[in-house]
């Protein structure tokens, strides 16, 4: 599968709160990746769901640019959905709808939602969505990260170019803080047990204050084109049946 490599990434790694798998993965499958997606300077949402690591669901945003979870597009999407949703709320009472009320994000998950920026691109395919991914998020000191750019001005090539892997994106906070995110690309998830992928991570590394690793599959992918016109069509026939 393959798509745009945007400038910009909304990470949201979350688990469901306990009793609430079933109603998070409809959530996400039915609802959320379709909202996000439909929004200008969107160009598509993916969801993986983790084999090793935590949290369990993954989330990946690819927008044009950082500063699109900064606009009014995005913003005012966010607020129409949080007043629709009280609307709804009040309503479902008022008219004595046996129906629960609709929940806030907060009530089905937790998560962890990081806003970052595209430092660099590698591999024959960067664009191309892997049926799974090797995720990597990591801090380092501030003086050190300098050390951290040119381990990976070495690395994201070789690693590029072990059979089985499309390409590797690399990504850093969008508020300036010394945080990053790499993606690798895995065309299959047996890919990080070889030697050639070891051969890639060996040899001295800088320091870093801590890191985490996710191994995840696909899951499902939402383009914006795909979006806009299904968020038309729920809107049609929510009129006509209002």
């Amino acid at each position: 599968m393959t798509a745009e490599v945007g400038r910009g990434l909304l990470a949201v790694l979350a688990d469901p709160r306990e009793g609430m798998a079933a109603e998070f993965d409809r959530w996400f499958e039915d609802e959320h990746l379709y909202e996000r997606s439909a929004i200008e300077g969107a160009l598509f949402s993916r969801r993986y769901v983790s084999l090793e690591g935590t949290p369990h669901s993954l989330a990946l945003y690819e927008l044009v640019r950082p500063e699109v979870l900064h606009e009014d597009a995005y913003l005012g999407a966010r607020k129409i959905e949080d007043e629709a949703r009280a609307a709804e709320n009040a309503r479902r009472v008022a008219a004595g709808d046996p129906r629960p009320p609709i929940l806030d994000p907060g009530a089905r998950m937790t998560a962890i939602r990081q806003e970052y920026a595209l430092v660099e691109a590698a591999g024959q395919h960067p664009a191309e969505i892997g049926a799974f991914i090797w995720m990597v998020r990591e801090r380092v000191a501030s003086g050190d990260e300098a050390a951290l750019d040119a381990w990976y001005a070495g690395h994201l090539p070789a690693a590029s170019a072990v059979p089985g892997v499309r390409g590797v994106k690399r990504y850093r906070l969008f508020d300036g803080t010394p945080g990053y995110l790499v993606l690798y690309e895995l065309a299959r998830a047996e890919v990080v047990r070889g030697a050639a992928w070891a051969a890639a991570f060996a040899g001295p590394r800088p320091s870093v204050l801590d890191t985490a690793t996710n191994l995840a599959q696909f899951f499902k992918v939402v383009y914006h084109d795909d979006a806009v016109r299904e968020m038309a069509e729920r809107l049609s026939d929510y009129s006509k049946r209002a």
